[in-house]
């Protein structure tokens, strides 16, 4: 969207467009103590689910 007119390969910029909606191109990391009982992400998102009463 921005390289493409920088490079002179459209006669489109961003500023031809609307945006509707956002793509997350970010990355995410969670961090632990090399001794915590959370060593892979299924371990991690397991206790994170309700348990029953």
């Amino acid at each position: 969207m921005i390289l493409v007119p920088l490079a002179g390969a459209s006669r489109y910029d961003h500023t031809d467009f609307t945006p509707i909606a956002r793509i997350n191109t970010d990355y995410y990391i969670i961090l632990v103590a090399a001794g915590s009982e959370y060593q892979t992400w299924k371990t991690c998102s397991k206790r994170s689910k309700p348990t029953p009463a």
